[in-house]
């Protein structure tokens, strides 16, 4: 290459014009462009899953809150018994007692930074007396509902809010009273002891019927010369009409005795049928009308008499608590039922007395050494039915495609 061509080259190698800094800098342009599109769209998409994930947040909290609440209901059903000032009323964080959720035991639940800085919750339990719409939510339509069971029918609604960093949730559900059969001995009669009169006295005259009972007549004294008692139905000693006349008094005859039976109802048992009780307006200081088609507890001193049972197919169970609080009837009729008395401070006197042509469809039972006295005609048959009475409120559960999200409005 000579000199003149060579130095050309050089002149146009060393130039600063041309395209080769503009297409440079578009291809830079180009790609801060990209790297921009793609920066933007990675924050977008963590900004919407940080939303999600609140919104979720949100969600669970309502969540807990509500079944914290079903599980409060549980441990004290607010029946159509329970005061107009012991109403439920809106639970937050910030309440306390047994009838709203425990604000630790709930947020401990949702260990995230969601629930842990400034997450709340609110619940409210209101009644499905809706005309028209019992089993449908509104908000403009149940506010203003009572805030327990006030139509007694076993299910009222709760409605569950949580908000997490800002991001607000709504549940409901309509809840029903789940109610469980207590254990109790299915006997004709079970107590400390039993006599019978009038014609009973000559050993000629059934008073009882044991059906289909396993487990018949059971006293808890047992039937000797020493002590001479009436312990079942006449004195041991009275050989012209014991034991004749007992096996003529129960029919078909199943008798025992046991002076270690324990008490028909365990205290937790008792406990429960005086909360559910309570919360359905049938505790009572005073003497009932009726116990039909439901559990009544009667703490009073003195006597009662038997209040009525319509039918076979509303029994109902009377349970008496004290000691000094009888129960009798020396009328006609019949009363469908189990009767029970707790005998709390175990007398040994005649707690149930019934005469007349009273038939007792049921059971009867008494705890300790309290008595049943018979006379007349009276007649206690065993009814297996009537134990479908003795039931109390064990739980409570969310109805069944009643749950469903509101939407935030």
């Amino acid at each position: 290459m000579t000199p003149t061509k060579n130095l050309k080259m050089r002149t146009r190698l060393a130039s600063e014009q041309g395209w080769a800094l503009v297409t440079a800098l578009l291809l830079m342009a180009m790609m801060m462009s990209a790297g921009l599109a793609v920066a933007t769209y990675v924050d977008n998409e963590g900004n919407q899953s940080r939303i999600g994930r609140n919104r979720e947040s949100a969600f669970n909290l309502a969540e807990g809150a509500l079944n914290a609440q079903v599980f409060a209901l549980a441990q004290g059903w607010p029946g159509a018994g329970v005061a107009t000032a012991d109403q439920y009323s809106t639970c937050t964080g910030a309440s306390g007692g047994i009838k709203c959720p425990n604000n630790a035991q709930l947020l401990s639940m949702f260990p995230t930074s969601d629930v842990k800085t400034g997450a709340t919750w609110q619940t409210t339990v209101r009644d499905n007396n809706v005309t028209g719409a019992p089993n449908f939510y509104s908000d403009t339509l149940t506010a203003s509902a009572p805030g327990y069971d006030y139509n007694n029918d076993g299910t009222v609604w709760v409605r569950a809010q949580a908000t997490a960093k800002g991001k607000t949730r709504v549940l409901v559900a309509l809840v029903r009273a789940e109610q469980q059969y207590e254990d109790i001995p299915h006997a004709t009669l079970l107590s400390g002891s039993f006599t019978l009169g009038n014609n009973g006295s000559n050993g000629n005259k059934q008073f009882f019927d044991n059906g289909n009972s396993a487990i018949g007549v059971e006293t808890r004294c047992v039937p000797s010369a020493t002590p001479d008692a009436d312990c079942a139905g006449r004195p041991y000693s009275d050989t012209k009409y014991f034991p004749d006349g007992i096996q003529t008094a129960i029919s078909p005859y199943r008798y025992s005795s046991d002076t270690n039976a324990a008490n028909a109802m365990s205290a937790e048992a008792l406990a429960r049928l005086i909360k559910t009780a309570r919360s359905s307006g049938n505790y009572l200081t005073s003497c009932p009308s009726s116990v039909a088609g439901k559990v009544v507890v009667v703490d009073v001193h003195t006597n009662c008499n038997l209040p009525a049972s319509s039918s076979p197919a509303t029994p109902g169970m009377l349970v008496l608590l004290n000691s000094d609080s009888t129960v009798s009837a020396n009328g006609g009729g019949d009363f469908y039922g189990v009767i029970y008395h707790a005998n709390q401070q175990n007398s040994a006197n005649v707690l149930v007395d019934f005469s007349g042509n009273l038939t007792i469809h049921g059971g009867i039972l008494i705890d300790g050494k309290g008595a049943l006295s018979l006379q007349g005609s009276a007649f206690l048959g065993f009814d297996e039915n009537a134990f479908n009475a003795v039931r109390s409120v064990g739980s409570a559960g969310i109805v069944q495609n009643t749950w469903r999200e509101l939407s935030n409005r």
